[in-house]
């Protein structure tokens, strides 16, 4: 199958799937249907559902992933994950993509004709890492400038701060702290012109 298949495409037949997030590509190991969890694979075009399962240390693409802050160090940018990239694989579906930028927005708003004329952005899941805050883009990292990163890292919210320097070894970790500390944020001040009386 050339086309990947689109999170979002799935949403009305489950509720949720769930991955284990880990490798170049994530094995999708249950879905949630009618508040229930059930084993999932793909059979002749088609997402079925198997008998009652148990789902212990995976991820949930809904939750944890879709439509969440994705920090990508490489471009110093922060973008929303619009759709995830599925592909069946030996009779198994698996995660292969986050997809960011308006493309998926458009597609999601069933907008399929514009979202065409937008490049498609997309993130492979080995150059990523899904943390309790955010989704961060980890590839080339360690070639980014030490004040780059810190710039990045300075504008975001704290909680996506901690996971982010959580990501980075120990001796990166340590420089953009002292780069931070050195260089506080310092807010652009506009200046306004003062109405005549």
């Amino acid at each position: 199958m050339d086309r990947p298949i689109e999170f979002s495409d799935l949403l009305g037949d489950v509720d949720d799937l769930l991955v284990r997030a880990e490798g170049e590509t994530w094995h999708v190991c249950a879905a949630v249907a009618d508040d229930a969890l059930h084993d999932v694979y793909w059979d002749r075009g088609r997402l079925a559902l198997g008998g009652l399962t148990a789902a212990t240390g995976l991820t949930s693409l809904r939750d944890d992933v879709l439509d969440r802050q994705l920090v990508d160090a490489s471009g110093r940018r922060v973008v929303r994950v619009g759709d995830i990239a599925l592909r069946p694989i030996d009779g198994r579906l698996e995660a292969v993509a986050l997809e960011v930028g308006l493309r998926p927005v458009f597609r999601r708003l069933g907008l399929r004709r514009i979202a065409a004329h937008h490049r498609e952005d997309l993130f492979r899941l080995r150059d990523v890492t899904v943390t309790p805050s955010c989704v961060i883009a980890h590839a080339r990292a360690d070639q980014i400038e030490t004040h780059h990163l810190a710039r990045l890292v300075r504008r975001l919210p704290h909680r996506m701060k901690h996971d982010v320097l959580g990501q980075l070894p120990e001796d990166r970790r340590r420089d953009v702290h002292e780069h931070i500390r050195h260089r506080p944020h310092r807010p652009r001040w506009r200046r306004y012109r003062t109405p005549h009386a």
